[in-house]
């Protein structure tokens, strides 16, 4: 007598087509976001286009419209700078450009425009220091200026480099503004200038405002995500053919 083979129905792997649904998830929605920053980078790039030759305007009105509510970034603007009662410090920003670490003084800027105080200048490119040490000079306060403004975002300490000192310089611009408050004893500046030029010029500094290339590259990351989505599914489905062929 002989006896027919059982047929066992393989279970439904639940737990996998869980992981592996949430991962797909995850990475569409990565790819989404791209997408979505892909949409937003166009438009800071259509409006640094459209402002970058546009008539500069008094620092004090474009102020008062951003207390309004109007996105005002990447105006450009013109300003005077007060005398400081009091001598004020400066810090320095440093990143790479042209192949080689490059420092940009950062000062500050007293202002009596509706009342705003002070705003924080990028005076741009300064000449001296090497890849460790910043330049020793001091460049002197400034008096009026043409740049374009940038809004200021409170610093994220918890990614703070504990190597980052006002003597060795800050790659963060948000932790070289808060230094520069700090030794100044001022009010932290909701808002810097990044000088295009300014009267009298400093000696040994040269204005860099804004990158000519903005990078925008997320529709290559959208399809990176959307790829990674496409392989996982592919993956998966491979596996459960297996399954049911086994």
């Amino acid at each position: 007598m002989t006896s027919e083979p059982i047929y066992v129905r393989p279970r439904f792997p639940v737990g996998l087509t869980i992981a592996a649904a949430i991962g797909v998830a995850i990475l569409v929605s990565l790819g989404v976001w791209q997408l979505q920053r892909l949409h937003w980078k166009q438009g800071v790039l259509a409006r640094v286009a459209a402002l970058r030759t546009a008539p500069a305007q008094p620092l004090g009105a474009v102020l008062a419209r951003a207390a309004k509510g109007e996105d005002v970034q990447f105006t450009r603007v013109a300003v005077d700078c007060l005398p400081f009662q009091f001598p004020v410090s400066q810090v320095y920003l440093y990143g790479l450009g042209d192949g080689r670490v490059q420092w940009r003084p950062i000062t500050p800027c007293a202002i009596d425009d509706a009342g705003f105080g002070m705003v924080a200048l990028d005076r741009g490119v300064a000449v001296g220091g090497d890849h460790m040490t910043p330049p020793r000079t001091t460049v002197p306060d400034a008096r009026q200026v043409v740049g374009v403004l940038r809004a200021v975002e409170p610093p994220n300490f918890t990614q703070k480099d504990a190597a980052e000192t006002p003597a060795s310089g800050y790659q963060s611009r948000d932790h070289a503004l808060a230094a520069l408050v700090k030794a100044a004893g001022l009010p932290a500046p909701r808002w810097m200038v990044v000088v295009e030029r300014e009267y009298p010029a400093p000696a040994g500094v040269t204005p860099q405002p804004l990158p000519a290339d903005i990078p925008n590259r997320h529709f290559e990351y959208a399809l990176t995500w959307f790829g990674l989505a496409a392989a996982l599914a592919g993956v998966y489905a491979a596996l459960l053919f297996r399954k049911a062929k086994d």
